[in-house]
């Protein structure tokens, strides 16, 4: 994944939010912090990323990174699992991502995709299930860019703009979920919970949520 793609989103949010370079750098140590392996294992990796500071340095350090492994992981199942096989059998398909703030995950699984023209135009809606809903400005841009060719290995052509629909929805995915968010998920063809797992691996209260998805989730392949 270009480091320059991010480096792009990361400037236009300095500018819209007047983030110093001073800001950032401190930042930038309290991301790393709260993604060490000492603070995954004891659940104390939150961050408020409705502060602007925080989405700065995250998107500077991590966002390719997290995209790459993303797009890495799920080109291998297209490869060599019957996922490709399932998923060209759908008409269209919907993707909803636990987690992954600004879209990161997105652009991996798009760049995956757009690699077979079988699934040139047939996302149909993307939907971000965050907690901070801080991220829609870093979400717009990046959709805007996926949509108009700007992401490497995903051209104009792999979204249909005319039927094409981008979500973010701040939400506790830790918390009892409204109907409302348990019917996106429930018709999503893929979802990516990525970055979820590994924020609230630590955390207690993870485990019924994960329980609570992992049941939905069987769910949906008895249907």
């Amino acid at each position: 994944m270009s480091l320059q793609f991010y480096f792009s989103i990361t400037e236009d949010e300095k500018k819209i939010f007047n983030v110093k370079e001073e800001t950032l750098k401190i930042a930038a140590k309290d991301v790393a912090s709260a993604y060490s392996p000492k603070s995954l294992m004891g659940g104390s990796t939150f961050l408020d990323y409705n502060n602007p500071r925080n989405r700065c340095a995250y998107l500077y350090k991590y966002a390719a990174i997290h995209t790459g492994l993303v797009f890495n992981y799920f080109k291998e199942m297209l490869d060599i699992s019957p996922t490709k096989l399932v998923l060209d059998y759908k008409k269209d398909i919907k993707i909803c991502c636990l987690g992954g703030g600004p879209g990161t995950d997105i652009v991996g699984l798009f760049k995956a995709l757009a690699a077979s023209p079988s699934f040139h135009q047939k996302v149909t809606q993307v939907t971000v299930l965050d907690l901070c809903g801080g991220w829609r400005n870093s979400f717009k841009h990046i959709i805007s860019r996926l949509k108009h060719g700007k992401v490497e290995g995903v051209p104009a052509s792999f979204i249909n703009s005319s039927n094409f629909k981008a979500d973010l929805i701040a939400v506790n995915l830790l918390e009892p979920l409204p109907a409302s968010i348990v019917k996106v998920i429930s018709n999503a063809d893929i979802v990516c919970m990525v970055k979820f797992v590994s924020a609230v691996i630590g955390k207690q209260e993870s485990v019924s949520a994960l329980k609570c998805l992992l049941q939905m989730a069987l769910r949906l392949r008895r249907i």
